[in-house]
Parts: C-alpha cells; sequence; structure tokens
C-alpha cells in the first residue's frame, strides 16, 4: 500500500512539474515540507517551550517598519471627529442618520447637520425641533448644492476628522473609533472607509478597494463616508462647489491622492447606503461619460504622483486622543477577548453566553478579536453586540497591547472576559496599571500541552479568576500549578436545547438530499481537521468497516489535515464524503444516527452535548472531561485514545445491530437535558460576574 501511495506521489510531481515548470514545483514542495513540519509532534513541543512574549515578538519582527513620530495632541475643547449631514428635503430620513452617528462607540464627537434650503414641510418641521437639540448643531443656508453644505459643515468645526454622512445613509455604532483610530497611528494617511452595505430598494455588498490613483482616475471606489484629515481638506480646497451634477466626492478623493496621501481600507461593512428611487446619484451617472472626462482632465498628473512615504505614531502615544462615548446610566461594560469567531465549540459556549449578558439588560458587551482569521460567525456574534473590534483589520500588531489598555480606559470598562487570547494574556499586566481593580477572568475550555492552562496559571497575579468547564481543569490549576482554590469557578458547558432538539423533518429531507442508495445508518466525524483531533482515526476506522452494509460515512469540518485525510481515505479504501464545514450543526446532528469523536484532547466538547441533545448517540475516545457525558451503554461509548481496534469493534457492534442504537437513541437527550443546561450556563456567568461586582 506505501509503495503505491509513493508511486502515485512521483507521478504527481513529474506531471505538476512538466506543467508549471521546476519553480513551480519546487515552491510547491517546500509547502508540503513546512506543512509537514508544522504537523510533527518535534514542532508542536517547540511551539509550547517558546514563550508567549518571544512568540509575540517574533511576529511583530515580520512586520515591515515605518519611522515614528510622536503623538500630536488634540487642542483642549476641539473634538476628536466630527460628523457633518447635509440634509436636502430628506426629513424622512434625517432622524436615523442622526441616530447612528450619536450611537458611536468614539468619545468627543461633534454632528453637524447642515440644512441646504429644504422646502418640504416635513422636513422644515423637524429641522425647527432639531434647532432645540443641544447635541446637534444646526446651520441653515439658502440652497448652494451637496459640495457647498459640506463645506459649510467642516468650517463650523475644529475636529481633527471629518466624515460626511448623507442624510440618508448610516454608519455603523463602531465605524468612527475604527476608522479615526487607523489614522491616528498612520499620519502619512489621509483617509479611512469600509466596505457599504446597499440596503433599500436592493441590498447587496459593495466592495470598496484600496486606494489605487491609477484606478482612482478610472472609477470611484471609495465611499463617501470616509474618514479623513480636515487639515487635508484645507490644503485641497474644499470639495468643489461647482459641481453641483454629482461626482463631488470623487473629485475629492482624486485631490487627496495628487497629494500623495494613502488610504486605509477597513474590510467591514459599517456604512449603509439607502438606495430609494432615483437620486443624485442616478442623475450623475446618466452624465457619467461628461463628468468622467472632466475629472480625467482635471486630475490626469493624480497617477504619477509619489506615494507619501510611510509613517507611524509610537504605539505608547498612539492612543493618547482616544475617548470612548459616554455609557448607558445603570449598564456595565464586559470587555470580551477572543482570537476570533470562527466555527468551533468555544464559540458556541461564548454566544449563549454574551446572549445572556445582552439580555440581562444591565450588561453592554464589547467583543475584541486578536488574530487574523476569516471569522465565519462574525453575523451572530454581531446579532448580540454591534460592538465588535477585528485588530487585525485595524493596526499592525506592535498596537494591539496598547490599544487594550487604552480601550479599557476609555470605554470604563467594568470587568473582562478572555477566552483563549495568547494576546489577552500578555495585555494583563498593562491593563493591571490602568485599572488595578478591575475583574478579570480567564475561561478555560482544557487543560491540554497545546491549551491555555499554564499561561493562564503565569498570569494568576494578574487574573480575579478563573473559569473552568470541569472539575479535571481545576485538580490540574490546583495540583500542578498550585493556584488558590477560592479562585476557580466550574461552570460546566451547556447546549441551547431549544436550538439542538431532535427532529424527523430535518432527517428526511437531509436523508434525502445526502444519502447515497440503500443506506440505513448515518456516521459523522464533526469537528476541526487538525491533529489533536486526530480525524484520520475516523477514517481508517470507515476503510477498515467498508463492508458493513447499509452504513454512511461522513465527514464534517475543514482545517489543516483535510487533504491527508483524503488521501488517507483513498488508500484504505474508505468510502467517507467530505462534506466541507459544518454550517448548520444542529440540522446535521438531526439527521445522524451516531456522532464519532476521535480525539486525542478534549474538555468538554461542545458538539457532543449538541449530539446528544439532538439524539445522536456518541462514540468517543476517552480524554478530558467526556466519561460524565457519555455513560457507557446509555447514551454512547467510549474508548481508549488512538486504538482503531478498540474504536472498530463498538463501530461494528452497534452498526451491525440496529436495536442496540436505537436503545442508545431513546437515552440521549434525556442525559443532557438538566444537568447540561445551556440556560443555566449562561446564567451562572452573568451571576458570577455580578457577584465580583456587588
Amino acid at each position: 500500500m506505501s509503495g503505491n501511495r509513493t508511486a502515485r506521489g512521483l507521478r504527481k510531481v513529474i506531471q505538476v512539474t512538466r506543467r508549471d515548470g521546476v519553480t513551480i514545483m519546487l515552491t510547491k514542495v517546500a509547502n508540503q515540507a513546512r506543512f509537514t513540519v508544522a504537523q510533527s509532534s518535534w514542532w508542536r513541543s517547540l511551539k509550547r517551550a517558546v514563550p508567549s512574549q518571544i512568540k509575540e515578538y517574533l511576529r511583530q519582527k515580520q512586520e515591515p517598519v515605518f519611522a515614528l513620530v510622536e503623538q500630536s495632541p488634540l487642542p483642549p475643547g476641539d473634538p476628536l471627529a466630527a460628523v457633518i449631514i447635509p440634509c436636502y428635503n430628506y426629513g424622512k430620513y434625517l432622524p436615523e442618520a442622526i441616530e447612528s452617528a450619536q450611537n458611536q462607540t468614539l468619545g468627543n464627537i461633534e454632528i453637524i447637520v447642515v440644512d441646504d434650503g429644504s422646502n418640504d414641510p416635513l422636513t422644515i418641521k423637524l429641522l425647527d425641533e432639531l434647532a432645540l437639540n443641544s447635541s446637534v448643531k444646526l446651520i441653515r443656508q439658502p440652497n448652494k448644492g451637496l459640495s457647498a453644505a459640506r463645506n459649510t459643515g467642516i468650517r463650523a468645526t475644529n475636529a481633527r476628522y471629518i466624515t460626511c454622512l448623507d442624510a440618508d445613509d448610516l454608519i455603523d455604532p463602531t465605524y468612527l473609533e475604527k476608522a479615526v483610530m487607523v489614522l491616528e497611528t498612520r499620519p502619512d494617511l489621509g483617509l479611512a472607509y469600509p466596505l457599504a452595505q446597499l440596503f433599500g430598494d436592493f441590498e447587496e455588498i459593495w466592495y470598496t478597494e484600496p486606494l489605487d490613483p491609477g484606478k482612482l482616475l478610472q472609477y470611484n471606489h471609495i465611499p463617501v463616508v470616509a474618514v479623513y484629515r480636515r487639515a487635508i481638506w484645507e490644503k485641497v480646497g474644499g470639495y468643489d462647489e461647482s459641481m453641483r451634477i454629482g461626482y463631488e466626492d470623487w473629485d475629492f478623493w482624486l485631490r487627496l491622492a495628487g497629494e500623495g496621501y494613502g488610504g486605509y481600507l477597513i474590510r467591514e461593512p459599517l456604512f449603509k447606503h439607502r438606495r430609494h428611487g432615483k437620486t443624485m446619484t442616478h442623475s450623475a451617472q446618466e452624465k457619467h461619460g461628461q463628468l468622467k472626462d472632466e475629472l480625467l482632465k482635471k486630475h490626469a498628473r493624480v497617477a504619477r504622483v509619489k506615494r507619501l512615504p510611510g509613517v507611524e505614531v509610537r504605539p505608547e502615544q498612539a492612543f493618547l486622543n482616544f475617548t470612548g462615548a459616554p455609557g448607558l446610566v445603570g449598564q456595565r461594560r464586559l470587555l470580551v477577548l477572543v482570537p476570533w469567531l470562527k466555527v468551533g465549540g468555544a464559540e458556541t459556549v461564548l454566544l449563549q453566553v454574551l446572549k445572556a449578558f445582552s439580555a440581562s439588560k444591565h450588561w453592554q458587551v464589547y467583543l475584541v478579536t486578536t488574530l487574523d482569521s476569516a471569522n465565519e460567525w462574525l453575523d451572530l456574534f454581531l446579532a448580540v453586540t454591534p460592538h465588535i473590534f477585528i485588530l487585525p483589520h485595524l493596526f499592525r500588531r506592535r498596537y494591539f497591547i496598547d490599544y487594550l489598555n487604552s480601550f479599557v480606559t476609555a470605554h470604563a470598562i467594568d470587568a473582562i472576559l478572555n477566552s483563549h487570547s495568547e494576546l489577552a494574556y500578555l495585555s494583563l499586566e498593562g491593563i493591571r496599571k490602568v485599572a488595578p481593580a478591575l475583574p478579570i477572568l480567564d475561561l478555560l475550555h482544557n487543560d491540554t500541552p497545546e491549551g491555555y492552562a499554564k499561561l493562564s496559571a503565569q498570569m494568576d497575579r494578574y487574573l480575579s479568576g478563573h473559569i473552568v468547564v470541569h472539575g479535571g481543569i481545576k485538580n490540574t490549576l490546583l495540583e500542578k500549578f498550585g493556584l488558590a482554590e477560592e479562585k476557580i469557578h466550574i461552570i460546566p458547558n451547556g447546549v441551547n436545547q431549544e436550538r439542538f432538539k431532535p427532529g424527523e423533518a430535518d432527517r428526511t429531507a437531509v436523508a434525502a438530499q445526502n444519502s447515497q442508495a440503500g443506506g440505513t445508518a448515518r456516521v459523522a466525524y464533526i469537528g476541526r481537521l487538525s491533529k489533536e483531533k486526530n480525524p484520520l482515526l475516523f477514517i481508517k476506522a470507515a476503510g477498515r468497516l467498508q463492508n458493513l452494509k447499509g452504513v454512511e460515512w461522513f465527514c464534517y469540518g475543514d482545517g489543516i489535515l483535510e487533504a491527508e485525510m483524503q488521501t488517507v481515505a483513498a488508500d484504505h479504501q474508505a468510502q467517507v464524503r467530505f462534506m466541507g464545514a459544518c454550517v448548520d450543526t444542529a440540522q446535521v446532528l438531526r439527521t445522524i444516527d451516531l456522532l464519532v469523536l476521535t480525539s486525542d484532547a478534549e474538555g468538554l466538547p461542545m458538539i457532543v452535548l449538541e449530539a446528544l441533545s439532538c439524539g445522536a448517540p456518541v462514540v468517543a475516545t476517552n480524554v478530558g472531561n467526556l466519561a460524565e457525558v457519555v455513560q457507557e451503554g446509555v447514551n454512547g461509548h467510549l474508548v481508549p485514545k488512538g486504538d482503531l481496534n478498540a474504536l472498530c469493534a463498538v463501530l461494528e457492534r452497534l452498526l451491525s445491530q440496529p436495536g442496540q442504537l436505537e436503545q442508545l437513541k431513546q437515552n440521549c437527550r434525556a442525559s443532557v437535558l438538566e444537568k447540561f443546561s445551556g440556560e443555566r450556563m449562561a446564567r451562572s456567568y452573568v451571576k458570577l460576574y455580578d457577584h465580583l461586582l456587588s
């Protein structure tokens, strides 16, 4: 078998070399070598041995280095940013635009509404009422056009940064903070802007692009709501008030680019652009050819302009001017630090917990992620809190710790929860200097060598306590690391039993869609395809049991082992269907007959609780705290870690005797209903924090 595998590999190398050339082939070989090294046990041991501080230092050393400058303190009394809202007969939309500006997380901002000679009765009435609102500055002028209205508003403020928000559009609560903080760290940048979410007549994402002067001459790829420096507005002479047909913002961006300033794209749809009927945008597009020709003649030199050299503010000074918006009376602020928002058990727990904090009405949740990731579950968390900050979207890593330290004071954070963010541990010393009495808890899902128990223990002097999901982790912290028992709180993971419940309709529908002819039992692995999960054991078991009749094998998940698993499946003639990442776990669990978990290390895995809640028995390796959940012969079976023979023996017995499997199914849901309630788990977190602050 190994000879066949080697021969196939050599044939593939020859084919790729002939097709792509030696250079590309060598690159692929080098990538495969890096992958092999990364998966080796000695490399994993070496990574564990390297202190987190050194790993963070090495990550930062890989970043480009720019010249460092001092931060410019904001003059006393000046706002940091201003939102300019021109309005001409858009009274029916204006209140929403103002509210979106008032809901910003950034403090020290000014909101200015410029009435450009509105004659609509509803708009006039609303503006008359607005004149009595001390939190918004209202300026009225005869109709002079959009450019003139913007210029009027900007002249009325001393704010360092400006954004122009049309009266029918909206900005997300975190937008100004993100854009302004980016510009505060990078003096060489002239503007920062997001992706745009179009809504109204139709919905889609406008994928704005990084500022490219050559492309900008051909088409506008910068949204009107971009945040820019007021000093540059002065330098280029403001918006061209002669451009009353449209494209005045495109013209303005070209003039900024003509001064050599760069732009920064925040890859999040933080701008909501309303599409409704025929607007000024449509009028401009009708004369697109004429207006574009005028812009090309006016700004032909822009493509030849040399970018200003890269400059950065010293990290320790970068957030000197940062203040957050005042909180609501009676509400506390919880800062949650996580590496990412991926599909996973830890994220499932966190989502339930944060829903409970949000539902409590006396907590406001701020969420910060510290590693670059696709963040597949971002939308799920945004439904709980709009205050999500993805640091890799904003800064180089050298700014992360200083930003977190400033964040705690700027937003008057009342408590912190860390869930597996390595950078959060490194920030604790600085946070303690600015907030010595702040309750800070660390959440641990396991005590494996690859986990965070050791780092959590090392940082114990900065932590108020440790939340662990089972007693085994507590014992490790007590016996191996000598932590104080009163600082350790056990809160078992819980499952959302309303979402994860048996459903025959799902079973029938998905079975009809996915099942092969004759399949009667569906066996699935669901999880990351990574070393510690040992999914190769599942593949080998499927290969050994390939002669079992009426059995379908499914693998849900993605990860660095996927390609190797497919190769092993072919070698072992395992008829496993690779389904990719599991988008809707609840639906999948309602369609399977048996979940197989083959991990070498676990804590209290959510997928097991979810499977049992859906009525699917579990066969798993006996690691972590699984013996507390999987009851032998009641709702599943446990086998020794890495024991292929034992795993195959249990699977063969269950799959060849359907009566045994059906009996296990009857017990599954009842076995987790009371002890592992997600609602009770989430309430326990809220009660713990309330107690710490009482």
